[in-house]
């Protein structure tokens, strides 16, 4: 019986439009269509965003060539000196002095390794070896042959 006066009651105000209230009269009922919309619904009414045309970025390819990795500290936290500069995991390179920000991709340091360290820019993953001095073969020259024969 309960169900009964529940959905009789629920059907007494499925159309709001023929109940009279007292004291109010409904000039405008809302209404949303959603192909007439020509914004996003949750943006302040009137607001218009001013959007220039979009420019694709061209892509710009990382080459191990221009890092230069000198010297790698493995512990807690490890740390790297990449083109003089020192980083840590994590870490944005900086570019070089002389370029243009807006010309240089955001490089981050993913690992700091035993010989080794691996950036991501973008979706592009880079592993820069240790650069290890050579040794160079101490060439003698005259003046020192000529010390040696002195003594």
């Amino acid at each position: 019986m309960f169900t009964a006066v529940l959905l009789l009651g629920f059907s007494a105000f499925a159309d709001d439009a023929s109940v009279p209230m007292a004291g109010y009269r409904l000039k405008n009922r809302s209404s949303f269509d959603p192909g007439a919309v020509k914004r996003p619904p949750f943006w302040p009414i009137g607001w218009v965003h001013h959007a220039g045309p979009v420019q694709e970025v061209a892509k710009v390819v990382v080459d191990p060539k221009q890092f230069n990795v000198t010297s790698i500290l493995i512990g807690h936290p490890s740390v790297a000196v990449i083109n003089g500069r020192t980083y840590f995991e994590g870490d944005l390179i900086r570019p070089p002095r002389g370029v243009k920000v807006t010309g240089f991709p955001r490089i981050r340091v993913k690992a700091i390794s035993d010989g080794s360290v691996t950036m991501i820019a973008d979706d592009q993953l880079v592993t820069i070896p240790l650069k290890r001095p050579e040794l160079n073969e101490h060439k003698p020259s005259g003046d020192e042959d000529a010390l040696l024969n002195n003594q």
